[in-house]
């Protein structure tokens, strides 16, 4: 059931949901990252650095996937339908990483002033910089398994796969 709910899931996103304003809805959300990169950009501090460059490589994968899947739901739909599940969870993973970031900005701020008790403070830049490291990398991957569905699908019968 959680395959086959994914999968739903990632149809209805690419189908309905991207397709129906023309991606005007997740374009305003890569916009709204890209405008965030300026807070992250004021910060000399090593996490926040890791996590912006991080971020940007990501959000880069997800702007050139978007644009790929809406013409694919345009051009070939069967391309869509297998690029769909990678989809969902790069944009997934590159919309945690955004929130991740803010999260880390927000830690950075309560430590320089030092208002609160650093423990927790610490330990959400830890784990917004842990995010960072281990999962947005996996964003540009999944850039790469959503074109390599489109190869795939042209290359075999419908039927063979």
């Amino acid at each position: 059931i959680y395959e086959g709910t994914n999968g739903i899931q990632a149809a209805d996103l690419v189908h309905r949901k991207l397709a129906s304003d023309n991606g005007r809805t997740i374009g305003a959300m890569i916009e709204e990252i890209h405008q965030f990169d300026g807070h992250l950009a004021s910060s000399d501090r090593l996490e926040i650095v890791e996590i912006r460059t991080r971020l940007a490589e990501a959000l880069g994968a997800l702007t050139r996937s978007t644009r790929y899947v809406q013409d694919c739901v345009v051009t070939d739909s069967d391309i869509a339908d297998a690029a769909a599940t990678p989809y969902l969870d790069q944009l997934a993973t590159v919309f945690g990483g955004y929130q991740m970031a803010r999260m880390a900005v927000i830690a950075c701020q309560s430590l320089d002033t030092g208002t609160d008790g650093q423990d927790f403070p610490r330990a959400k830049l830890a784990t917004a910089y842990l995010y960072a490291a281990a999962f947005l990398p996996r964003s540009v991957a999944r850039e790469q398994e959503i074109r390599g569905s489109a190869t795939l699908i042209a290359a075999y019968p419908s039927p063979m796969i």
